[in-house]
């Protein structure tokens, strides 16, 4: 498994979970390669308001499969 992106339990769960690899913050061709190979998008964000990252359709790979938090964050038309 690879999660992109940081915030302030990083490292503890890169402790917990060796197997996974963390890739941090990536920006451009290499968040674009990351986002276009994954087979799954997880979108569990507490803060972001709009969810822009998923306005592109799944976090820039329409029809891939996407998991986001409800509640306060955008909510897929097609799903209400």
């Amino acid at each position: 498994m690879v999660v992109v992106g940081d915030g302030p339990l990083r490292a503890q769960l890169a402790s917990e979970y060796p197997a996974v690899h963390f890739a941090g913050v990536l920006r451009g061709e290499a968040l674009a390669i990351h986002y276009a190979s994954a087979d799954l998008f997880l979108f569990p964000s507490l803060t972001e308001t709009f969810g822009n990252v998923t306005t592109g359709g799944d976090g820039g790979r329409p029809g891939g499969s996407r998991i986001q938090r409800c509640g306060g964050g955008r909510v897929d038309p097609r799903r209400q």
